[in-house]
């Protein structure tokens, strides 16, 4: 998984960890969901001290670039160098499909077909998925 996927899916897992799951499993993806956030976290940090190099300030101050300037371009372009970067996250226990039926039907406890797609990263896959 690159580090890409792990920077679009914070909200996914926002509203993943707001529905019901049965207590181990919930337990247990309170475990990975702070792995998540430790890279999640890592990643920003990296953002930022792009952000600061690329306007020219130091620790600490606000930092921003203009749109097609060549600040701006070197900026897009050191970032995107890092969320193309390999995580060493491992995927979580289950499968998207195993997770799913562990939703149920409740209707509080509804995934879009967005978030599904910005999680399904994180999950094992089978040959059947």
């Amino acid at each position: 998984m690159r580090l890409a996927e792990i920077f679009i899916a914070r909200e996914a897992w926002q509203r993943l960890t707001g529905l019901k799951l049965p207590p181990h499993t919930a337990y247990r993806l309170l475990k990975y969901v702070k792995q998540v956030t430790a890279e999640y976290d890592v990643i920003e940090q990296q953002r930022g001290t792009l952000l600061r190099e690329a306007a020219g300030v130091k620790e600490g101050e606000d930092a921003s670039v203009t749109p097609n300037t060549p600040a701006y371009t070197q900026f897009v372009r050191d970032f995107g160098a890092v969320l193309e970067t390999d995580s060493d996250l491992k995927p979580f226990e289950l499968t998207v499909p195993a997770l799913l039926d562990l939703l149920g039907k409740e209707q509080s406890n509804v995934l879009s077909v967005q978030d599904l797609g910005q999680l399904e990263p994180f999950f094992k896959t089978t040959d059947k998925d």
